[in-house]
């Protein structure tokens, strides 16, 4: 897995989305503060979600277009070779005397077995601009790709972003998970039953025998079958 900065214009990222429901019902609901969850929390009027997309170019594309809200296609499972990208949103940043706030973030992410994969610091949140007005959300500035490659290890990786308003000496600990399965392949059978190079009937039980070939019950052929692999994916059997 690598963990990828994308360069981004600040002029798309630094768009806030208009609700057409108040954006501070995230976080506040008649009034009342909603309880924080692991991936949503608010401390004042600072609050801020993570959220994990399997798709970023389609949800920064519906990000720029100006309507009255956006569609987030998000995710908890992850495939190898396909990107997947935290997105930090949020409202009420606290402003300084220029009018500007200072808001960043750091990002971590953890293997299924709880060590560190990756971690970066200082991601532009939102930095030296107004907050966003009331009933707006922005969108973090600061963006990565996580990429999964054929070697990572399948499991649930947890994401965790720090995220600092530092006018304010706000910090809130965001976190989401994904789930990394591994891919199903067919490697004997038609989907008919039959017996010959290619064809099994009713299989059962697999084993790997000690000279790496693939043991299996044929049961209605009624035999004891051998499938063996060579580099090249060819197989035989007998």
């Amino acid at each position: 897995m690598s963990l990828k900065p994308r360069g981004v214009p600040i002029g798309i990222m630094g768009l806030c989305l208009v609700l057409a429901t108040p954006a501070f019902g995230q976080w506040f609901q008649d009034g009342v503060r909603v309880p924080d969850r692991s991936w949503s929390k608010s401390s004042g009027n600072f609050g801020a979600m993570l959220l994990l997309s399997d798709a970023p170019d389609e949800f920064l594309d519906n990000w720029t277009r100006r309507t009255p809200g956006v569609s987030i296609r998000t995710t908890q499972t992850a495939r190898r070779g396909v990107p997947l990208a935290p997105f930090i949103l949020f409202m009420g940043c606290t402003e300084d005397e220029q009018e500007a706030c200072d808001a960043s973030f750091d990002l971590q992410v953890l293997n299924p077995n709880g060590s560190e994969y990756f971690r970066t610091a200082g991601l532009e949140l939102w930095r030296g601009k107004p907050s966003p007005a009331i009933g707006t959300l922005g969108l973090g500035i600061g963006y990565a790709e996580i990429d999964l490659t054929p070697t990572d290890p399948l499991g649930r990786y947890l994401v965790r972003a720090e995220i600092h308003d530092d006018n304010a000496e706000i910090a809130l600990t965001l976190e989401q998970s994904f789930e990394v399965f591994g891919t199903v392949s067919t490697i004997i059978g038609t989907g008919e039953p039959g017996y010959s190079n290619v064809q099994v009937n009713n299989p059962y039980g697999v084993v790997i025998g000690p000279d790496g070939g693939l043991y299996f019950c044929d049961l209605d052929n009624q035999m004891i079958r051998r499938l063996e692999w060579y580099h090249d994916n060819d197989r035989r059997q007998r």
